[in-house]
């Protein structure tokens, strides 16, 4: 699954586009008992199911329609890859590539109301880091201790979204 958002310099959604990908997507279409509420859920949602010729051309036209500064991931270097290992490259041209997992633990664990948060309800590693991973900085995002990120892409880009339009908020600078 592919999701992706496009937003303004304040963060805010400009277009925004789900895709299954037809080939590694087929068990969540085939099997939609197994995935019971990932196919309801789609099914009610902004997704499109895809070849990697129909996602790259989706990707062409996108990068013709907006100039785009920077293309932001949680954990890029993944995203990237699976992305060419499906045959999609259009999105290697793009020189600024942000990571987010990366830019919250330089950044968002910098800020006492989250290090608080995380302390408050135990999101810590083994070596005592806070934890950044998409579900915890959603909770702490959506002020939700029961938040459940449900791993779809589209939903997970909109946390990203989120994270992008708090830091535009405040202002500061922030290390990449």
């Amino acid at each position: 699954m592919v999701g992706v958002v496009v937003f303004d310099n304040y963060g805010y959604p400009i277009e925004k586009q789900g895709f299954i990908l037809a080939e590694t997507g087929k068990d969540i279409l085939d099997n939609k008992e197994h995935h019971k509420p990932s196919s309801e859920k789609m099914a009610k949602s902004n997704y499109q199911v895809v070849d990697k010729n129909d996602l790259t051309l989706y990707f062409q036209k996108l990068l013709k329609k907006y100039d785009f500064t920077a293309l932001y991931a949680h954990n890029i270097g993944c995203d990237l890859n699976a992305l060419r290992n499906y045959g999609v490259y259009t999105l290697d041209n793009i020189k600024e590539k942000r990571d987010t997992q990366y830019f919250c633990t330089y950044n968002l664990v910098k800020l006492p109301t989250y290090t608080k948060f995380c302390k408050k309800y135990g999101y810590r590693t083994a070596t005592g880091c806070y934890r950044v991973s998409l579900e915890v900085v959603g909770k702490y995002l959506y002020k939700d201790k029961d938040y459940q990120q449900n791993h779809f892409s589209l939903d997970d880009a909109m946390i990203l979204v989120d994270i992008i339009k708090m830091f535009k908020a405040k202002k500061k600078r922030l290390q990449y």
